[in-house]
């Protein structure tokens, strides 16, 4: 119901207000009643505060307009004074607090859909995914036709109500309702990639291919007809929709010896790209860009089918084509947004991620950036998506960087995600380990300061050197392949990380296995949100049982663990590139076996949905004999607890032993 009634709103006004440390209506009543002016005045004063604070994301106003309408609504209890002040409790990172002043407005004015989309959005945040539901389908009913309203029900359905088909039938009909908006095909994808399972004939569509020999087959129609649609049209309303951003003067710029001034713009007197992105998809095409093939690729790895223990096989076919890997370097150009898209006029460089980029939050608007817009002489490309993901950062940005090294020997200023001009903790010691390098931040800004700030430009690069992948050769791409780096950049990275790890004795991974001891090691989940196993005793014991058996040097148990204080980088890349069996449910601890050495047995204990391949890719890509697990269930993504089915896990590494594992 989205209208409390009588009593029932004046309970939660009640409760709601006690819990902020407020007057209730009630108490409101009794107390001395100042002018309505008064409130008014504090209540426009406020809301100029909370408006000025959420523009910069400024903490002061913030605090002053959290003051202002708490003595606001305690002067005079409104729907809106309350509304502003869990707006502004959001931005102070107060949920708990901002949820129940939005309830108390609620309460005092059910009709306004911004209040149940905003508390809806807290709730989802806090995990209560029930009350967010009821939040969400008041919001439809208040904006029938909102299609952003319609997308938020239709995410929330996938995620409650565990009902994935109605939610993807509410994106469809959120598309139809905002056909120009690419927010809402992109959004749905995104989810649609977690959630979404494929029909029961993907399996059959493998095990029918009569292509043996290649990588290509009708496994991958779940994600092409039911996803990559959806990302594609994103993306091309966004390229048409683009009326370029502003125009650097280069003539101002200086050349090189301009770094670490800032750009000056040209004066806007119109569009400057007034029929959209000129989509570059091929770098090498597009004048002034210097490349250089270092792979091509071409060769095909991988089981169609894993051996499959537990549910049933239900990902695309895990045969890969390899992907050539690519160096180049750019001139003058601009980088734009949180995922530092690429532009030089109205010339657009699409990387190999493609469609999966989100064109429409990064591309820049038509206008002059409020921040100075620094100028670099030389930098590396190293914006990944999902940069604060330590597996994207693992996986995809640091396999960049070491064919860089590797292939260049050169060390230039690195340009590194950051959030709020911080990297994550793990990125400095990650960095390190591969070799002392000049970082420069590049910040990711949060959506709430306005889409244009967002897609603002943030900096100019006078030589941009980017390493990418790229199809081989006449093979048609793969569309699924989003954070699978190449065999080749994985190689790579092994080896570089190896040889930091242990010193130059070690190179590609072929450092001598200790013959006095094996060892199973556990990727155990202990501080992660999201997917903790529960019955880790019960798994312990089958791993007691199935190696304290066996003939040969005796088998010891370690766990890596994100528990702190947590290995070092050195230390990771020593323990899994130590370990002859690992075993661990999916997650970013996964990404360290691309340093187990050749031949090391992997277990995976995954998920039904298709994006989960991640683990089974990299272990044919390196060589590790591989066993999957599959689950059973709906949004296990997010599933706070899980329960490991031990059995299964038990028979996987029966048979990885008895396949030839160490």
């Amino acid at each position: 119901r989205c209208r409390p009634r009588g009593s029932v709103a004046a309970v939660v006004a009640t409760a709601a207000a006690a819990a902020l440390g407020l007057c209730s209506g009630a108490e409101a009543a009794t107390a001395s009643r100042p002018s309505e002016d008064e409130a008014a005045r504090y209540l426009a004063a406020g809301v100029a505060s909370y408006r000025r604070g959420r523009t910069g994301f400024e903490a002061e106003p913030l605090k002053r307009a959290k003051r202002l309408l708490a003595r606001a609504v305690e002067l005079r209890p409104s729907g809106e004074g309350y509304f502003f002040l869990g707006s502004t409790l959001s931005l102070l990172a107060k949920p708990r607090s901002a949820t129940r002043a939005f309830l108390l407005s609620i309460a005092m004015d059910p009709s306004v859909p911004a209040a149940h989309q905003n508390v809806a959005q807290l709730f989802d945040d806090l995990g209560n995914r029930s009350a967010a539901f009821a939040h969400y389908r008041c919001w439809v009913r208040l904006s029938p036709r909102s299609a952003g309203a319609r997308k938020a029900f239709a995410m929330s359905h996938m995620w409650f109500s565990e009902d994935v088909e109605k939610g993807a039938r509410l994106c469809e009909e959120a598309v139809r309702l905002a056909p120009k908006d690419p927010t809402v095909p992109f959004d749905c994808a995104q989810s649609l990639t977690l959630l979404l399972p494929p029909d029961t004939s993907t399996v059959g569509r493998i095990e029918g291919d009569s292509g043996q020999d290649g990588a290509a087959d009708g496994s991958s129609s779940h994600y092409l007809t039911r996803i990559l649609p959806l990302f594609q049209r994103a993306q091309k309303i966004s390229f048409r929709a683009w009326r370029g951003g502003p125009a650097p003067l280069l003539a101002a710029a200086g050349g090189a010896s301009a770094a670490g001034a800032f750009i000056k713009w040209a004066p806007l007197a119109g569009p400057t790209c007034p029929n959209g992105a000129r989509v570059l998809r091929d770098w090498g095409q597009a004048s002034g860009v210097e490349f250089e093939d270092l792979s091509l690729g071409g060769d095909v790895y991988g089981q169609r089918v894993p051996e499959t223990f537990g549910g049933p096989f239900s990902w695309a076919g895990q045969r890969y084509a390899e992907r050539g890997v690519r160096v180049m370097k750019l001139r003058d150009i601009v980088l734009s947004g949180n995922e530092g898209v690429i532009t030089r006029g109205c010339d657009v460089f699409v990387p190999y991620y493609d469609a999966q980029v989100p064109w429409h939050e990064n591309l820049p608007h038509l206008e002059v950036p409020e921040a100075p817009v620094p100028q670099l002489a030389a930098a590396l490309w190293l914006l990944v998506m999902f940069p604060a993901n330590f597996f994207s950062f693992l996986i995809d940005e640091l396999a960049r960087l070491a064919v860089w090294l590797i292939a260049r020997k050169q060390r230039l200023p690195l340009l590194v995600p950051a959030d709020r001009g911080r990297l994550k903790g793990f990125m400095y010691d990650w960095l390190a380990l591969l070799g002392g390098f000049e970082v420069v931040h590049y910040d990711i800004l949060p959506h709430f300061m306005g889409a244009s700030r967002v897609a603002s430009p943030r900096f100019f690069v006078h030589e941009l050197h980017v390493v990418d992948w790229r199809d081989a050769p006449g093979v048609e791409r793969r569309g699924d392949v989003f954070l699978l780096p190449p065999r080749w950049a994985l190689e790579r990275l092994r080896g570089l990380a190896s040889e930091r790890a242990f010193g130059p004795t070690v190179r590609e991974g072929r450092l001598a296995a200790t013959t006095t001891s094996r060892s199973l090691l556990w990727i155990r989940r202990a501080t992660a949100t999201t997917r903790r196993v529960v019955n880790e005793d019960d798994l312990f014991e089958a791993f007691r049982r199935v190696l304290a058996p066996l003939p040969g040097p005796p088998w010891r148990l370690e766990v890596f663990s994100d528990e702190p204080p947590a290995p070092s980088a050195a230390e990771t890349v020593r323990l899994f590139h130590g370990a002859d069996l690992v075993v661990g449910l999916h997650g970013s601890g996964q990404a360290n076996q691309v340093f187990c050495r050749p031949g090391t047995g992997i277990v995976d204990i995954n998920l039904p949905e298709p994006h989960s391949q991640y683990t089974a890719h990299n272990s044919y890509a390196l060589g590790l004999p591989y066993r999957l697990v599959m689950m059973r269930g709906i949004a296990l993504h997010q599933a706070v607890n899980v329960t490991v089915p031990v059995e299964d896990v038990e028979a996987a590494l029966r048979s990885l032993l008895a396949g030839g594992a160490r």
